[in-house]
């Protein structure tokens, strides 16, 4: 594939006052050619070589203040590097700051025109996609109307569909795709899919786990200026979730713990904030069975299910997610509602969980019980067991629809 940015060794800082440093005395200072005072500088990139082809789908994943956005404004040419060289092959349009080009006094329909003028494109060729510019940001009869009437949410669509329909060689978003009804999210996910595939490359920033999984393919993991990860999305994704649980778990412990000489012994354990910290599992669960011992499921009674389960760091939070499925046609029964409930909390160690499966009138077979711990946001599965099957005993002749819900079952810490 043709390579259409390539930065080298690419470096960027900022100066940052310290508190009590007085402008006017460094601006004076810098006329005079003295040194200033109170004035230090942030390194927000530090080295950094990428190479981003053709056609590729690329995610930057990252806390805030890791870089994502000052690497963005460098490709796009808002920014300079102090030191490093890059190259970038082709027109770019940035939704870095959506409508910028837009005129206030002017009407959507003429901004149309203006921004098109911005972008090299020729009245002929916007009068091309008007419509489908039109058609895009569906707002109406507000497109003759001047822009400064408009709400941030129409001034938001009209900008996305102005940019889509520019048709650039690489298209650069920054949390922009996260605006907008779900409806709109998805018609943007869908004109980014399209693009790609005319040969088009697309940037993104974004903090939304499930957004970068859709649209993304590769992803740039970027910690303190540094490239922790480059590979594909959901290893990437995977892998600073699982960075992001281990620092929480480190500052709970330190938030929490009164003995120093254990905190000490406990955060040693967790390892360095690195990638490499981020290779273990955080939650293992070591079996799963039936409480009674059996596995047989009488009609009009519960099923009690035993979840025994460790934790690998100090403080994690778990949303666990039971299913009953049907192995015969692989068929969802029930499962609980996992996201409308609080995660449940656990410490460094050994827990056990009692799920109590709901009456149900299924039909006669053989059913599995699917045991998935998310963590809080559920982007990151911790751990999953497959082991149990129930042997349901009645033949009925369809399952109680009624039954057929989300929320019906019971799950509860267990002791012995």
């Amino acid at each position: 594939m043709e390579p259409v940015i390539e930065l080298h060794n690419i470096t960027k800082s900022f100066e940052m006052r310290q508190e009590g440093a007085s402008l006017w005395r460094n601006f004076g200072s810098r006329l005079r050619g003295e040194p200033v005072v109170g004035v230090t500088r942030k390194v927000v990139l530090s080295d950094i070589s990428l190479v981003i082809h053709r056609g590729e789908r690329v995610a930057l994943i990252g806390r805030n203040g890791a870089g994502k956005s000052t690497l963005l404004k460098i490709i796009s040419r808002i920014l300079k590097p102090d030191s490093g060289t890059f190259a970038v092959r082709g027109s770019i349009t940035s939704l870095l700051e959506l409508g910028v080009g837009f005129h206030p006094e002017l009407s959507g329909s003429e901004n149309i025109f203006f921004y098109g003028a911005l972008m090299g494109k020729s009245r002929v060729e916007v009068n091309e996609v008007y419509d489908e510019i039109c058609n895009f940001a569906d707002i109406g009869s507000y497109i003759e109307q001047p822009v400064k009437l408009y709400s941030s949410g129409m001034y938001q669509r009209l900008g996305f569909a102005c940019a889509f329909a520019m048709r650039p060689d690489m298209l650069i978003a920054d949390e922009g795709l996260s605006v907008g009804d779900f409806i709109f999210q998805k018609k943007c996910e869908e004109r980014i899919q399209d693009i790609v595939r005319d040969g088009s490359t697309f940037l993104m920033v974004a903090h939304s786990a499930h957004q970068v999984r859709r649209i993304a393919e590769r992803g740039i993991w970027l910690e303190g200026g540094r490239v922790e990860r480059d590979g594909p999305v959901i290893d990437v994704q995977d892998a600073y979730t699982k960075f992001l649980i281990i620092e929480k778990s480190r500052n709970d412990a330190h938030t929490k713990a009164a003995d120093q000489q254990q905190l000490a012994k406990t955060a040693g354990a967790i390892g360095t904030a690195t990638a490499a910290a981020s290779e273990g599992p955080l939650v293992h669960i070591i079996g799963a069975k039936s409480v009674s011992e059996l596995t047989e499921w009488e009609p009009n009674t519960t099923f009690d299910v035993l979840v025994r389960f460790e934790t690998l760091v100090d403080f994690v939070e778990i949303r666990p997610r039971i299913r009953l499925t049907s192995v015969a046609d692989e068929q969802n029964v029930v499962e609980n509602n996992y996201m409308g409930q609080a995660p449940l909390e656990y410490a460094l160690g050994m827990h056990q969980l009692k799920v109590t499966l709901p009456v149900l009138n299924l039909r006669g077979g053989l059913y599995r019980v699917e045991i998935d711990f998310f963590d809080d946001s559920s982007a990151l599965k911790l751990a999953s067991n497959r082991d149990v099957l129930i042997q349901f005993n009645r033949n009925a002749r369809k399952p109680d629809i009624a039954q057929l819900t989300i929320g019906t079952m019971k799950i509860e810490p267990y002791t012995e």
